[in-house]
Parts: structure tokens; C-alpha cells; sequence
């Protein structure tokens, strides 16, 4: 069976000043320290298109996915509920829960408000780009970024991100997922047209108040600076919600520009 294969990409960028995801206290956005995209790769058998568009956004709101679905429908022809809709989690993107916005915050709703027609042209783009590829599937691990935040203490408690070299911890109470997970994609032609990277832990590297999209961004950065083909990359993440980048063992994990790269160039290999 020959099937086609599109990539797309769109810029979602919030202007400085919107309200910022992540945290129980109030942020504002004073800076963009790189691009938020919306990503989208598809799959054409000749009789369906389907596929995925993930956002550098914490969530998304069901609000927001129907409407993203909708104006897929609309403006591709593709059926909204053929595309996975998700988000990379990064803690340094904007809010975008209306629920969740402070007073003040009409920057933040009026990017909202915009944000699902400029999601949606990532998957026009994908759609245009459709063409027979060559699928390849490959497993690595990574197990030096990542580390399971809840941890069993001396006094029968469970903990998270209890301190470095805390003495009254006992273990990690769960494990974390090394896996990697790629497929590739080569043209007919015999160039590497993309690469897809699923990989589990939170994207909360950075802190602060600039726009990130934290580890990803710089793997996905460092993939294509690295490879003659300068593939198009897509990522997703995997089951990370007890697992994040602070080692309680190592003084040098913390929130940083600086380590959220060290993160996405070793991801990046």
C-alpha cells in the first residue's frame, strides 16, 4: 500500500504581555526567547487523511479543539476528527484556558481568540505537502534528563521535588519512560523528509517569564542543524506527569535557558 506523507508548520507566538500557563501564581509574558509552533504531520492512503497537530502550548481547552477541528474540516476538506489535537505541555507558553485568565487579561483571550486559524494552517500546509514516503521505525533511550518527581519518604510520606540531596528521602515512589520513539519518513528521492520524536517528561525547564518551548524546541533545532537534509520535525510528549527534569541527586538541575538545551541537544543525540 503506498501512502502519503505532510508536514506543516505554523508560527503561534503570543505577543508579550499575555498571561503565561504553568504555574499557580500570575505571569506575564516580557520577552520571547524562541518561536511557539503548531506542528502538524499526516497520513493520505488514497481513501483518508488523518493525523496529528500538536501545539508548544501547556493544553488545550475542548473549546479550542472543536473549533481547531471545525476550520480543518472547512478549510481542507479533511474530517476534524481524523486529526489528533494535542499540545507539548511546556510551562512557558501562554494561558490558554479562558477559565484561567485574571483580570486583565484581553490580550491573552484576543490571542486565544486567534489562535485556532493559525493552529489550522499548519495543516494546510501538511495537506499540500502530502507525497509517497518511506516509513522507518526505531526505538532509543534517554535516561540521563528525566527523573520521577514523587519519592518515598522516612516518615511514610510521598513527596514531590523534595529537595536536593534531601536526606529523608527513600526512593523514587514510580518509574520514568527512557524510550524514544521515531519514525522517519524518506522521499522518493531518498531524502529524509521528517522525523516524528515522542519522548515522557514535563516541559517546565525554563521558569521565568519569556515564551519557550522549552526542551523540544531545542531538539528539534539541534536535528535539523545536525542532518545534511534538514528534515522537518515533529514531537509529541509522552506519559510525563510524574516525571520531570530535577535530579535530587545533582545540584546543576534547575530552571535555565541553559539546561532545557543541554536537555533538548541530548535528546537530540
Amino acid at each position: 500500500m503506498s501512502v502519503k506523507v505532510g508536514f506543516g508548520a505554523s508560527k503561534i507566538t503570543p505577543g508579550l504581555g499575555v498571561f503565561m500557563a504553568g504555574y499557580f501564581h500570575e505571569r506575564r509574558a516580557t520577552a520571547v526567547h524562541d518561536d511557539l509552533y503548531a506542528r502538524a504531520m499526516l497520513f493520505d492512503d488514497g481513501e483518508t487523511i488523518a493525523g496529528i497537530l500538536c501545539c508548544d502550548l501547556i493544553c488545550l481547552h475542548s473549546t479550542e479543539v472543536k473549533k481547531i477541528r471545525g476550520l480543518i474540516s472547512e478549510k481542507t476538506g479533511i474530517k476534524g476528527e481524523n486529526i489528533m489535537v494535542c499540545a507539548t505541555h511546556t510551562h512557558t507558553g501562554p494561558q490558554t484556558r479562558s477559565f484561567r485568565i485574571p483580570e486583565g487579561g484581553e490580550a491573552t483571550l484576543e490571542w486565544l481568540d486567534r489562535f485556532p486559524e493559525m493552529a489550522v494552517e499548519a495543516v494546510i500546509r501538511a495537506k499540500n505537502d502530502l507525497e509517497p514516503c518511506t516509513i522507518a521505525y526505531g526505538i532509543s533511550y534517554e535516561d540521563r534528563i528525566a527523573f520521577n518527581r514523587r519519592y518515598k519518604m522516612k516518615d511514610g510520606t510521598v513527596q514531590t521535588n523534595p529537595g536536593y540531596k534531601n536526606p529523608d528521602i527513600i526512593e523514587p515512589a514510580g518509574p520514568i519512560d527512557p524510550e524514544v520513539g521515531i519514525l522517519s519518513f524518506t522521499d522518493q528521492a531518498g531524502k529524509l523528509k521528517a522525523l516524528y520524536v515522542n519522548y515522557s517528561c514535563h516541559l517546565d525547564c525554563v521558569g521565568g517569564t519569556e515564551i519557550s518551548a522549552d526542551y523540544f524546541g531545542h531538539m528539534a533545532r539541534r536535528l535539523q542543524e545536525r542532518l545534511d537534509d534538514k528534515p522537518f520535525v515533529i514531537y509529541t510528549n509522552g506519559a510525563c506527569g510524574d516525571v520531570n527534569h530535577i535530579n535530587t541527586s545533582s545540584p546543576y538541575h534547575r530552571q535555565s535557558h541553559e539546561h532545557s538545551r543541554w536537555m533538548g541537544e541530548t535528546l537530540a543525540g
